[in-house]
């Protein structure tokens, strides 16, 4: 086996230089989100040195992969303090200038509470607050732990991204981890609505710290009415509506509406309700109810009188309480603002955009981020270039062109600079290790009678 390996070490060197800046390139590529906006020429163009800094490319090139990525740049001289196990009411007498009145914090979503202002000077701080009959008391003796823009490292660039995400909360609709523009445009997908909102991080890459930003379309119920949505949306208004709907309708219907969040009137569209697919038995005039006699004056006596009385309700349960179904008039429920429609395998995937159609979008969603009024940007002086995404030459191989003869070799052989074996079987066997080595050897005993 020694001489198999010497002969691979020796193959080993000698292609060890050819291939080097060619992984050079491919570790600086992966660290990307790549994207290809345009159609893109497919001659083969000089791939640009590893190390060299990513260039910002003109829109009318053809020569480069666009990124999704945004170059930034901030202070080189600031001290993160941070501290675990936030609280709310911490968060409150921060913000509300009660500890320190020129303290710059902002916090995550989960424990963590962020500032550049060092309160050691300061410590211990004790204070005291009456919340919901409890006095609470609160003692900061020092933060737990420090990181810094002067050495940038994965800390440092979460805690930049957690401010970001803390400015853009109030420019933006946030559901999850997606941002939204308030005056987005819905398009509609059957009785949903389809909205396009980006996800961002922060990424540091060998050309320095990078804004990441990706697209992404999801359906959500379109805040109408609940008797509107299912007369347009839903009945896509097969036949004029006079008050009632035919049995079929109600079966029609029933599996659509089942989860879905609404909200009542009664509530002043407050309280939510989830439905559960099913309608009552009866009509709200026979319907029984304890105060009222029947649902129908029930409604009356709260001051909304039913317009529609000929339609049954809906079965629903207060959110969290599913033991505790009640019968919610049709006409009184809306649904619930920015609900996302719930999938599952039936459901027919959300289209791809197209290559061009997803480059724009990106670029629309950053250049709609506001970087530099808020004052937490302002406090690590954030600056973020929106105007056009990061490029990355490119090289096109060409293809091979294999001729075969008439007996099935080679007329024209295309040499193999490097070959890799793998050897599959169903279990370890006790003898693997003597079939590998046969395999090596009678390899490399067929290349040398070959040449």
């Amino acid at each position: 086996m020694s001489v198999t390996k010497d002969k691979a070490k020796e193959q080993f060197k000698k292609y060890e230089g050819i291939h080097k800046s060619m992984d050079e390139q491919t570790n600086t590529l992966a660290a990307l989100v790549l994207t290809t906006p345009e159609k893109q020429s497919t001659a083969p163009k000089s791939v640009q040195a590893s190390g060299t800094a990513l260039q910002q490319v003109e829109d009318d090139s053809d020569d480069v992969i666009y990124t999704n990525h945004f170059p930034c740049s901030f202070s080189l001289d600031l001290t993160f303090y941070h501290r675990e196990k936030r609280r709310q009411f911490v968060s409150d007498i921060l913000f509300a200038k009660t500890i320190h009145a020129t303290a710059v914090c902002w916090y995550d979503e989960g424990s963590c509470m962020y500032s550049t202002t060092n309160f050691k000077d300061k410590l211990p701080i004790i204070y005291e607050k009456e919340e919901h009959g409890y006095q609470r008391r609160l003692t900061i003796n020092g933060p737990s732990t420090t990181s810094g823009t002067k050495y940038l490292d994965q800390s440092s660039i979460r805690i930049i991204e957690t401010l970001i995400k803390q400015v853009l909360k109030q420019q933006f609709k946030v559901v999850g981890s997606v941002f939204y523009r308030w005056d987005e445009e819905a398009d509609q997908d059957g009785p949903y609505n389809l909205l396009t909102g980006f996800k961002l991080a922060m990424c540091l890459t060998e050309s320095g710290p990078t804004l990441n930003v990706d697209t992404t379309i999801t359906r959500f119920y379109p805040h109408l009415d609940l008797l509107a949505f299912i007369l347009e949306r839903l009945l896509k208004n097969e036949s004029s509506f006079r008050g009632s709907l035919l049995d079929r309708h109600y079966d029609q219907i029933g599996n659509r509406l089942k989860d879905v969040e609404v909200t009542t009137a009664q509530s002043n569209y407050e309280k939510i309700y989830i439905l559960t697919g099913y309608f009552s038995d009866q009509l709200p005039e026979k319907t029984p109810i304890k105060e009222q006699g029947n649902l129908l004056n029930y409604y009356k006596h709260l001051g909304f009188e039913l317009r529609y009385p000929q339609l049954y309700c809906v079965k629903a349960y207060p959110l969290g309480n599913p033991q505790n179904l009640v019968d919610l008039p049709i006409e009184l429920c809306c649904l619930r603002e920015w609900q996302q429609v719930k999938e599952d395998e039936n459901t027919k995937p959300v289209p791809a955009p197209t290559v061009d159609k997803r480059y724009h979008s990106i670029l629309t969603a950053i250049r709609y981020c506001n970087f530099h009024d808020d004052e937490l940007c302002k406090e690590i002086q954030l600056e973020v270039n929106c105007q056009t995404m990061m490029g990355i030459p490119y090289e096109t191989l060409s293809k091979r062109q294999i001729i075969l003869g008439r007996q099935g070799a080679f007329t024209n052989p295309v040499s193999i600079d490097n070959m890799a074996f793998i050897y599959l079987a169903e279990r370890q066997q006790p003898n693997a290790r003597q079939i590998q080595e046969k395999l090596l050897n009678n390899f490399y005993d067929k290349v040398i009678m070959f040449k």
